[in-house]
């Protein structure tokens, strides 16, 4: 759920970085120029994490294939091998 401050709290900030930095792990964090200015909401959005039924939830988009053969023009069968043998 995505709450009202969340479009105002940066999703990453440089002291997070440097926190995480300073633990001297196997590998070196930063901010990626993708979410440089993402804000919490934006991220939220992203992964996923807004459910069906919430505020701010966008269903993905179906994919729809049109098909402009006459079902009179599909073979009853179809081998490759046979259509194609070489």
């Amino acid at each position: 759920k995505i709450e009202s401050y969340d479009h105002n709290t940066k999703a990453i900030n440089p002291q997070m970085v440097e926190s995480i930095n300073n633990m001297k792990t196997t590998w070196k964090a930063a901010v990626s120029p993708k979410f440089a200015n993402a804000t919490v909401a934006d991220v939220k959005k992203l992964l996923g994490t807004i459910m069906p039924g919430e505020e701010g939830y966008q269903a993905p988009e179906q994919e729809k294939t049109v098909f402009s053969t006459p079902n009179s023009a599909v073979p009853e069968t179809f081998d490759v091998r046979t259509a194609w043998p070489e």
